[in-house]
């Protein structure tokens, strides 16, 4: 990885050819059809992280409140980690609006610290 790549990816419903842009080469068939799969709402994956080998793959729901409709939905927002660096997919759910916490940036200096105290 050259000085100036970026060590925190943010993709927002990316399509496969995006994700295979940024993402590990040996990715598991079974990780890239979790990331590219649509977020349907009425089948909500389960929140994991699992390690598989070179990397680690994430899949997170991030509850988001509506209070003028007096709802919640689920965000999903996955992530795969390696030494190097990390690359986080949020999926946008039908008829919402696409996620953006002003909390993920702050972050980043933490992500990139531990990920370069590891080396």
């Amino acid at each position: 990885m050259a000085a100036t790549d970026p060590r925190w990816i943010d993709l927002v419903d990316p399509d496969e050819r995006e994700l295979r842009e940024h993402l590990p080469q040996d990715l598991y068939a079974s990780a890239v059809r979790t990331l590219t799969a649509r977020h349907d709402p009425e089948n909500e994956p389960r929140p994991r992280i699992v390690s598989h080998g070179a990397y680690i793959l994430g899949i997170f729901l991030v509850p988001v409140a509506v209070p003028d409709e007096d709802r919640v939905y689920y965000q999903e927002v996955d992530f795969v980690a390696t030494r190097e660096k990390l690359v986080s997919i949020s999926k946008t759910p039908p008829d919402e609006t696409a996620f953006r916490s002003p909390r993920k940036r702050r972050a980043v200096p933490t992500i990139a610290s531990a990920c370069s105290s590891r080396t």
